[in-house]
């Protein structure tokens, strides 16, 4: 775990300060925000995008065996997966939103994170050390997904 312990000071950097950037973002628009049905939903999402991978690398910093750290992986995604699930469900989707962009922008990206942290976990909590590889796919769905995110709640809701 040692070897990955510049990869996680470096996720946990990044994620702490594109959640300050978030939150910032949010700020600019929160009336157009709060008055939304949907944009709620997709604030807590782009931000849930950004905890996950944060939460990964600050627990990959933990001194802890590979096994220790996939079964925390795996509780992190079951719970967070949930969350995450119930936010991008079908029914959640604006009637104005295209199907196709719905799935690239919004549920893509957040169903791979979140089967992403269940394969690395699992694999890790079985003993097998390619769960790490797992991480760096983690880390760039969840930014990706969380900047999409917030480039709808910043500027496309101004159109």
């Amino acid at each position: 775990m040692a070897d990955w312990a510049n990869f996680a000071v470096a996720v946990t950097g990044a994620g702490a300060a594109l959640i300050g950037l978030l939150v910032v973002a949010l700020s600019i628009n929160l009336g157009q925000i709060v008055r939304s049905a949907e944009l709620p939903g997709r604030a807590v999402l782009a931000l849930l995008l950004l905890v996950v991978p944060l939460i990964a690398a600050l627990l990959l910093l933990v001194p802890q065996t590979g096994v220790a750290y996939g079964v925390e992986l795996l509780v992190a995604g079951v719970l967070l997966g949930g969350w995450i699930g119930w936010l991008v469900r079908p029914s959640s989707r604006s009637p104005e939103q295209p199907r196709a962009a719905w799935l690239a922008g919004t549920a893509g990206p957040a169903v791979l994170v979140v089967l992403t942290t269940l394969t690395g976990g699992a694999l890790l909590a079985a003993g097998n050390p390619a769960g790490f590889y797992a991480l760096p796919v983690l880390v760039l769905g969840g930014f990706a997904g969380a900047l999409i995110g917030t480039w709808v709640l910043l500027v496309e809701i101004l159109r």
